[in-house]
């Protein structure tokens, strides 16, 4: 069993970092997607815009990923390059963020349904948007927390500020 857990501590990193190369793929290629049906395809910004909203970055794929980067940070000893991987899936992960909200606002624009139909619509897209940013921001935050709490750094008194 000792034998199991030792090679599961091993894969964590390179599981990680193959996370990371298909989670950029899954941006990459549905910006390319989206790009394409536009510019060659014909089809309606706005229809387009409306089909893929929400969907640049999978939930399923996010969750994943994210694992990954928290078996790297949090499983002891953390791996040598946990911070490193944090950051960038947090990069990648706004990207999509910032590719959903877009698609977001196109897809209300010119939205079938009356008021309603955008409310919903809007609204679901919103909630990816911020499933990615809460998901982003955490990762942020646990690649700025320092490996060695107790640290060789002492905090300054207050009140005690060196000119």
């Amino acid at each position: 069993m000792h034998a199991v857990l030792e090679r599961m501590r091993r894969a964590r990193e390179p599981f990680a970092w193959l996370m990371l190369i298909v989670s950029c793929s899954f941006v990459a290629v549905f910006v390319t997607d989206f790009c394409w049906s536009v510019f060659h395809e014909g089809a309606g910004l706005f229809e387009t815009a409306r089909r893929g909203s929400g969907s640049s970055l999978g939930i399923s794929t996010l969750a994943v990923t994210v694992a990954a980067v928290l078996l790297c940070r949090l499983v002891s000893p953390s791996t040598s390059h946990a911070r490193l991987i944090g950051e960038l899936v947090a990069a990648v992960v706004s990207a999509s963020a910032l590719v959903d909200l877009t698609l977001a606002v196109l897809a209300a624009v010119d939205a079938p349904g009356g008021v309603f139909g955008v409310l919903v619509g809007l609204i679901g897209d919103l909630l990816v948007v911020a499933v990615k940013v809460a998901a982003a921001a955490a990762l942020i935050a646990l690649s700025r927390v320092r490996d060695d709490p107790a640290g060789d750094e002492t905090p300054e008194p207050a009140g005690s500020s060196q000119p």
